[in-house]
Parts: C-alpha cells; structure tokens; sequence
C-alpha cells in the first residue's frame, strides 16, 4: 500500500518550468525580497497548481540562517497555458551584496539562477529616544544596544555633534516675533524675526563614544556619554536628533536647574557682596 502511494505522488501531473535548457533565471533586491519572473507551462488536459519551489546552494541560506530547501510559492495555470509567474524569494538578511548563483526546482526540472543581491543599510539603536534631567552636570552616560541588520559593514566614529533646540512651539515664537519686529521695511522686520528665532538654537551637544565597525548580522552594547551646552534655561525643554546612519536618536533634555556657569556666577556674587 505505501509503495503504490509513493508510485502516485511521483506520477502525479505537475507543472514544469518553460524554456530552452541552457536558460537561467534573474532574481534582484535586498536579500529578504529577491524578485524576479519563473516561466511555467501547463503540459496537461487538467488545471494544475504549485505551492512551492526548490532552492538550493552550496553557499547561500535562506531568511532563517538555514540552508535552502523548499520555499511557498502559489501558480495555477489551465491546460495549455504558460505564464511567466512573478516570485519573490527570502535570504538571509546579511547576504553580502553583488552576484551570487543558486538552483531552482520546479516539478523534474532543475535551472539554474542568479541572486543580484542589493546593498542594505539597516542600523538597529535601542531604546531610539532618551530623556536626560540636566541639573548642574553637563556630562551624562547611557547604554545603547546597536544591531547591524543590513548586509554591509557599519563604521562608527568616536563621536557625534548635532545642534539642540528649544521645544518652545514655533507659532508660539513668531507671533510674538512679528508683533515685536521693527516693521519700517521688509528686512528689517525679516532681521528682527530671525533673530529672535535663533534664540531657539541652544548649542551643541556630543555624542561620544569608542569607535567600532559593525559587521552584518552583529549586536552589540555599547556606552556612550553625552555633552550638553552650558546655556540652558531652567525649567526648559530641549531636544535633538543624532542621525546614526539610517537610524535617528532622539534626545529629550529637560533642564531641571540652573548650569553650571549660573551656579558659578551666583557664588561669585555672593562673595563679592560679602
């Protein structure tokens, strides 16, 4: 009984992959969406369906980091027909870019293929924002767990600098701006107006770090340390973005104190008064 059961799935009408013998077929993308086109044909009087294709390759993996094998793929096609059926096809995300070659199974027939692998720039940074209470110090430390998830390596510098900015709403600034402006000609109440908007530039802050290169696929944890600007208002918010590759860092500042230069200014005063 098994062995006729094994004699009628072999036997049993398939559909078959189309074209001369030397053909190959073309996939291209980033290595979790390969694309491309398989050229199927109906030899038989019945409507037939496929539900999946064979893979393999000496060197590839599939998006599980394991070797190749059999992967979904759904086509129906009526007596006689052929179609070229677009399929899309999983690896491993760290696959290198460039040129790679692999098999394909459809039914008794095997083909050969090409996987024309993109370049994919996948920075992984949690957590992605970070609240920092400034009181009088201008130094703070967090830990950051950076993932390469993209298939090319990843180097980081020691340190970052973007500007930081008052969260003061912007409507908020200019109407107060306007009303305020010297308004005798046009720039000078444009001149007016800026400078009071730049008043929500409060410095820089830097981000800094020991320098790594992250390979495709890697994770680490890492300390960095943050330098805020000295001229912070208390009772303030602040904030700013830190692009790290394809990834941003925001950076919450609430400044709960005077800084240090204040601190620093108010002793004086008291001894001079004294």
């Amino acid at each position: 009984m098994a062995a006729n059961t094994r004699d009628t799935a072999a036997t049993e009408p398939s559909l078959q992959l189309a074209g001369t013998a030397n053909a190959r077929l073309s996939f291209a993308g980033p290595p979790k969406r390969l694309t491309g086109t398989i050229p199927l044909i109906n030899e038989t009087d019945t409507k037939l369906k496929l539900r999946s294709l064979g893979l393999r390759s000496p060197t590839l993996k599939g998006a599980a980091r394991l070797p190749l094998g059999e992967t979904p793929f759904y086509a129906r096609l009526y007596p006689g027909q052929q179609a070229s059926v677009p399929a899309t096809i999983s690896l491993d995300p760290s696959t290198p870019p460039g040129d790679h070659q692999f098999e394909l199974t459809v039914g008794k027939r095997t083909i050969a293929a090409d996987a024309h692998v993109e370049e994919v720039v996948d920075l992984r940074v949690a957590p992605s924002e970070i609240t920092i209470l400034a009181g009088s110090e201008t130094t703070h430390t967090r830990t950051l767990i950076v993932e390469n998830a993209g298939n090319v390596d990843l180097p980081s510098g020691a340190e970052s600098v973007v500007l930081v900015y008052d969260s003061v709403d912007l409507q908020c600034l200019l109407v107060p701006a306007i009303n305020e402006s010297d308004r005798s000609t046009v720039e000078e109440m444009l001149k007016s107006i800026l400078l009071r908007t730049g008043d929500l530039q409060a410095g820089t802050l830097i981000m800094r770090r020991d320098p790594i290169v992250l390979h495709p696929g890697q994770q680490l944890t890492m300390d960095v340390t943050f330098n805020l600007p000295e001229k912070l208002k208390p009772l303030h918010q602040y904030y700013a973005h830190i692009p790290l590759y394809n990834a941003t860092l925001l950076v919450d500042i609430y400044a709960t104190a005077n800084d240090r230069r204040s601190s620093t200014t108010g002793r004086k005063t008291k001894e001079t008064a004294s």
